[in-house]
C-alpha cells in the first residue's frame, strides 16, 4: 500500500471515529418512529398512550418524547417539520422550562433496569443529569434548560 492510500484510510478512520462520537452523544438526532408511533407524535390529544406488544418500541419512544418535552422540541425532525416544535393539546408550544412525571411499575425494577439504560441512551450528552437516590433508584431527570422530569412508582 503506498503513502497517500495509506493517509486516505488514516483519514476516513478518523471521520468515521467522529461520526460514531457523534452518534453516541445524540443519538435520539437518529431517532425514527416505527410503525405507527408516527401518530403519537402528531397528535395533540392532552393524554397519549403508547400501546404494544414486548420489544417494539415503547420505552424508546416514550423516553424521546419526554427529553423532547423538557427541550420543547424534537431533535430528530428537520427545522422546518411541522412536529418538531413540541406543542400542548390546545395548540400553543410546550412552555421550557417545565416540570413532568415518568410512572413507573416499580423504581427499583422498572427504574433501574428500563428507565435509566433508556435516558442513558436517548439522552444528548451534557443536556440533563438523571438524579438518583441513596440506594441508586432513580428519582428525576434535571435538564439544563430548566425542566425536570420527576419520576415515580406505583409504590409511592
Amino acid at each position: 500500500m503506498d503513502i497517500d492510500a495509506f493517509k486516505e484510510l488514516q483519514a476516513l478512520e478518523a471521520e468515521l471515529a467522529k461520526a460514531e462520537k457523534y452518534y453516541r452523544d445524540n443519538k435520539i438526532c437518529t431517532f425514527r418512529d416505527l410503525g405507527n408511533q408516527a401518530q403519537f407524535t402528531k397528535s395533540r390529544a392532552p393524554t397519549r398512550l403508547l400501546f404494544g406488544s414486548n420489544r417494539s418500541g415503547k420505552s424508546a419512544r416514550s423516553t424521546v418524547e419526554e427529553i423532547s418535552c423538557s427541550l420543547g422540541y424534537r431533535p430528530w425532525l428537520p427545522y422546518d417539520h411541522p412536529d418538531r416544535i413540541v406543542r400542548l393539546a390546545n395548540g400553543a408550544p410546550m412552555p421550557v422550562p417545565n416540570v413532568g412525571y415518568h410512572l413507573l411499575e416499580n423504581l427499583k425494577v422498572s427504574g433501574v433496569q428500563t428507565f435509566i439504560p433508556k435516558m442513558e441512551e436517548w439522552l444528548p450528552k451534557g443536556i440533563a443529569k438523571i438524579r438518583k437516590n441513596n440506594l441508586g433508584h432513580p428519582v428525576a431527570v434535571d435538564f439544563d434548560t430548566g425542566s425536570i422530569i420527576h419520576v415515580l412508582s406505583q409504590e409511592q
